[in-house]
C-alpha cells in the first residue's frame, strides 16, 4: 500500500496550518511533531493488534539456568508472538504482573522450553527457566525511528489524516500553548481520527481480549511493551 512522503505530508500540514511559505526551521519543527506522531500511532496500532512496518522477527538465545534473555542491545520494544521452533512449540505471552505471580521464582521450575514469556524492563522472562541454551523467534514491534525530510512514512496513506490530526495538536502545543480552544479543537479531531481508522476499524480482533489470572485464558499472545 502507498505510503506518503515526508515532504508531502509537510505541504499538506503548512496548507491547513496557513503557513504555505519556505521556511527551512518550520519544516524542521513540523518534522519534530512528525516524528512524535509516528511513535504515537505505532503505540496505538500495537494496542489495536495491527502491525505494520515497525514489526520484525529476529531470533534470541537463552542462557541455560537463568530465567529471563537481556534485550537492551536489540530493538525489541513489544513482543507479539514467541516460538521455539526445533520442536514447534508456541510460548504463551502473558502479562508480566501475571508472570510475577505465578512463577514467584521461575528458576524453582526447569524445562527444556518454557512455556510462558513476559516481556518488562529490556528482558524476555521465561518460566520454566530453560535449562539449557535454545534459540527462540521473537516476532516483536520496535519504536518507530526518526524521520528525515526526504523520507517516507512509516503507515500506509490511510493514516494520512490521522498523522495530520496528530501533528496540528502537537503543533498548537507548542506554537499557541495559550489558545485552549484551538488545542481542545485539535485534540477532538485527533480523538476522532483514531476512532475511526483504528479503534472501530479494527474492533472484534485482539482488543476484544480481556486479561485474567486464570492461566486458562491465556490462548493468544497478551502484547506488552517494556
Amino acid at each position: 500500500m502507498a505510503k506518503t512522503t515526508v515532504n508531502n505530508i509537510i505541504a499538506k500540514m503548512k496548507r491547513r496550518f496557513d503557513y504555505n511559505i519556505t521556511d527551512t526551521a518550520l519544516d524542521t519543527l513540523l518534522l519534530d511533531c512528525i516524528n512524535d506522531a509516528n511513535k504515537l500511532i505505532y503505540q496505538w496500532l500495537i494496542n489495536a493488534g495491527f502491525y505494520n512496518d515497525t514489526i520484525g522477527e529476529t531470533t534470541i538465545s537463552t542462557v541455560a539456568n537463568q530465567s529471563y534473555v537481556d534485550t537492551s542491545s536489540t530493538t525489541i520494544d513489544t513482543l507479539i508472538a514467541l516460538y521455539e521452533r526445533t520442536n514447534d512449540t508456541y510460548i504463551d505471552i502473558i502479562p508480566y504482573s501475571e508472570f510475577v505471580k505465578v512463577y514467584p521464582d521461575p528458576t524453582n521450575t526447569k524445562s527444556s522450553t518454557p512455556t510462558h514469556a513476559a516481556i518488562a524492563n529490556n528482558k524476555i522472562y521465561l518460566a520454566p527457566t530453560p535449562t539449557a541454551i535454545i534459540t527462540l523467534y521473537p516476532v516483536y514491534g520496535s519504536v518507530p525511528a526518526d524521520l528525515a525530510l526526504g523520507g517516507t512514512l512509516l503507515f500506509p496513506t490511510k493514516y494520512d489524516p490521522l498523522v495530520l490530526a496528530v501533528t496540528r495538536t502537537e503543533y498548537l502545543r507548542w506554537h499557541d500553548a495559550n489558545n485552549t480552544q484551538a488545542i481542545n479543537s485539535a485534540e477532538a479531531s485527533m480523538e476522532y481520527y483514531k476512532k475511526e481508522l483504528i479503534t472501530n476499524a479494527h474492533r472484534g480482533g485482539i482488543v476484544r481480549q480481556s486479561e485474567s489470572y486464570d492461566t486458562s485464558t491465556w490462548l493468544m499472545p497478551k502484547i506488552k511493551t517494556t
